[in-house]
């Protein structure tokens, strides 16, 4: 299967170009997002305060770039959090957490709130969403219903087995309802000890959209 930066830069070879991408989920970032559409504007949104440094260090090999130290949901808010001092993408609500996890207060933000500053949602304005949350991927897309009416490519981590997560079938659900199509399936990642399918990487697409206007097989 290919690769993020595979899959982003055969969409811009047909003709696809981004003025906006918003990566949710930072972390200390991801591989291939940036250099596909280098004159793009990009919004950096990551909620946990240890990446604070990864996120100023992608902000200055971008040539515009805002961050946002937040979760992205669906309605603005505050998160009360408590992160795993050994494994960095590890957060609680803070009420059920260990008591030795450290702290943080964080705000929640929309998607949408981020989009409409920076340009006009329309069916004409094309853009990129990448959402790596580890379980709130429908919050983050509720927030960004107006966002998901632009021409837009959606990249989501969806997972199959997890307990508490397992959505793969919920991220189709949503954006097959909102006009959007699976176009491709990224990065898969098998679980080490049976070597069943984790988790994988779903490219989203609008049902109309220019790159899905050949159906034919050849």
């Amino acid at each position: 299967m290919r690769t993020k930066k595979e899959a982003l830069s055969l969409i811009a070879e047909r003709g696809f170009n981004a003025s906006l991408i918003v990566d949710v989920g930072v972390a200390t970032g991801t591989d291939g997002l940036y250099e596909v559409w280098p004159d793009a504007h990009y919004v950096l949104v990551e909620a946990l305060p240890k990446f604070k440094d990864d996120l100023e260090r992608i902000a200055s090999g971008l040539r515009s770039c805002q961050i946002f130290n937040a979760f992205a949901g669906r309605a603005p808010g505050t998160a009360d959090i408590a992160t795993a001092p050994d494994q960095p993408h590890v957060h609680w609500p803070a009420d059920i957490a260990p008591p030795g996890w450290p702290r943080d207060s964080i705000p929640i933000v929309t998607v949408d709130s981020l989009v409409s500053p920076r340009l006009t949602i329309s069916p004409a304005t094309q853009a990129i969403l990448k959402i790596d949350v580890d379980g709130a991927e429908i919050d983050v897309l509720e927030g960004a219903r107006a966002t998901l009416t632009c021409d837009c490519v959606v990249v989501i981590e969806a997972a199959l087995l997890d307990e508490r997560t397992a959505r793969f079938g919920r991220i189709i659900n949503f954006m097959t309802a909102h006009g959007y199509e699976a176009w491709d399936i990224l990065e898969p990642v098998l679980r080490p000890n049976d070597n069943l399918l984790w988790q994988v990487d779903l490219v989203f697409v609008p049902r109309d959209s220019a790159l899905r206007a050949s159906r034919a097989y050849q």
